[in-house]
């Protein structure tokens, strides 16, 4: 099944947030035991899928499937391998906890006379090809949230958290779409609201995408290694926060993570 020659580099590459660079760095610790050296390369979300059905990377950590990005491996489905259980990430919208149960509690709460006097009209999220982004601008339409004075932007990451930390300072309403695991489940008190549409995908499955031709030339060994991979919501929400607030090493990070796994 496997050929004898084997490659002794591949370009791995990463989606460029946060979460899913220390997911990178994880799969490039494993990788790197089996004497392959690891190239990273990131790209936003559309854009790092079609590197990879254009053959200008190997590996591709992590895809979000099957509500997010399988949209994005439709092209070349059959040309790739998915391995490993990383996580199950799912999105959301939510409230800061501080705005009452009983004034806004679901999506459409953000439609009621008072919420919308009180409410911050402007919806941060963050860049176009992300899953939440796409599931949001759906629900700006289906909730007629557009006609009701709200509006939804796209931005980096760092410009997402930065205006959601400061409209949690200052206690103003504001409503975030977001996804777990993210480090400000944990760095903010957040309350998720319901959304009766069922219009945020569900929960998915996080998974490395490998190149069926570059696994040719891998050990089988590293194969079934990187497909017994599962991290968990709980574990990767917590290194997300190390990263992102505590200012952590992310290299060592993954390093300690790898040599105290269960």
């Amino acid at each position: 099944m496997y050929r004898k020659e084997k490659i002794t580099s591949v370009n791995l590459g990463y989606i460029s947030l946060s979460f899913h660079y220390i997911s990178a760095l994880i799969v490039k610790e494993i990788i790197e035991k089996y004497g392959v050296k690891v190239n990273l390369v990131t790209a936003p979300h559309e854009e790092l899928f079609i590197k990879q059905k254009n053959g200008e990377i190997d590996f591709l950590v992590s895809a979000w499937l099957p509500s997010s990005h399988e949209i994005y491996l439709e092209p070349y489905l059959d040309k790739i391998l998915k391995l490993g259980k990383l996580y199950d990430p799912f999105c959301v919208w939510a409230v800061p906890d501080y705005i009452p149960k009983n004034k806004v509690n679901s999506v459409e709460d953000l439609l009621k006379k008072d919420v919308i006097e009180i409410m911050n009209k402007n919806i941060q999220g963050i860049n176009k090809g992300a899953g939440i982004t796409r599931f949001s601008l759906n629900m700006m339409k289906e909730y007629s949230l557009e006609q009701n004075g709200y509006q939804f932007n796209t931005g980096a990451l760092n410009s997402f958290a930065d205006n959601a930390r400061n409209l949690y300072q200052n206690k103003s309403w504001f409503v975030i779409p977001l996804w777990k695991p993210q480090y400000l489940n944990k760095e903010l008190n957040l309350r998720v609201l319901n959304e009766p549409k069922k219009l945020l995908g569900g929960i998915d499955l996080s998974q490395i995408i490998l190149l069926k031709n570059t696994a040719k030339h891998l050990p089988k060994e590293l194969l079934e290694e990187l497909n017994q991979l599962i991290i968990g919501n709980e574990k990767m929400s917590l290194l997300d926060y190390k990263i992102e607030v505590e200012k952590k090493d992310p290299i060592q990070i993954a390093k300690d993570y790898i040599n105290n796994r269960d």
